[in-house]
């Protein structure tokens, strides 16, 4: 607890930047002259859209560089920093907040889904149970089974089981600062996932062209 602010800051400041990159969007500007973000029908620049409109090398490039941006700053933290520290929260929270209200477009961003999974790696790979992994590996299949079930819905469920794991978490464990980032992250998915965001995009896609048209 009694590290220097600076190594905080700089991974709470250079994961929200990392995050801020839409690595999916740039390769398929970069290699295939497409941008997913005009050409979809959610207007997402995440790995799904790579995938449907690039192929598989561009979606799995981009998912995991998406995955990566989570990743690192978490790994970083739980290796050289105390991890009991409050900072650690905006430390899982940083990547995820960039990929969401990106600084390099215009403050929208994807739903964040390969980011959070690449922080979850990282955690899994020091603290989480694998009976967490299960659990997620379980809805999954069911998704599978039940295809009719949106994705934004399955979103729902599949965060909302992180919520009550991260209160699972402080209740028997005592990770408050990692119970609290992983539930942070997984409202703001659920946010993103929201009718509410989907309503501000393409209102901010109507105004766009409004003005383009003057």
């Amino acid at each position: 607890m009694n590290e220097t602010i600076l190594p905080w800051l700089g991974l709470i400041i250079g994961g929200y930047f990392l995050g801020s990159i839409m690595f999916c969007r740039v390769i398929c500007l970069t290699f295939y002259k497409t941008d997913i973000c005009k050409v979809s029908k959610d207007k997402n620049p995440g790995a799904a859209n790579a995938f449907w409109y690039c192929g598989k090398v561009a979606g799995i490039s981009g998912l995991l560089l998406d995955m990566l941006k989570g990743f690192l700053p978490v790994f970083v933290a739980l290796k050289f920093l105390d991890y009991e520290n409050p900072a650690f929260i905006l430390v899982i929270l940083a990547p995820v907040l960039g990929h969401a209200f990106s600084i390099f477009h215009n403050f929208t961003g994807g739903k964040c889904i390969a980011t959070i999974y690449g922080e979850f790696t990282a955690l899994f790979l020091t603290f989480i149970s694998p009976w967490f992994l299960v659990i997620l590996g379980v809805l999954n299949i069911l998704f599978e089974f039940f295809k009719k079930i949106p994705g934004d819905k399955r979103a729902y469920i599949m965060f909302s089981v992180l919520i009550i794991y991260a209160i699972f978490n402080v209740m028997y464990f005592d990770q408050v600062s990692i119970s609290f980032g992983v539930a942070l992250v997984s409202l703001l998915s659920i946010l993103k996932h929201s009718p509410l965001f989907a309503i501000s995009k393409s209102k901010a896609g109507r105004s766009k062209k409004a003005s383009l048209t003057k």
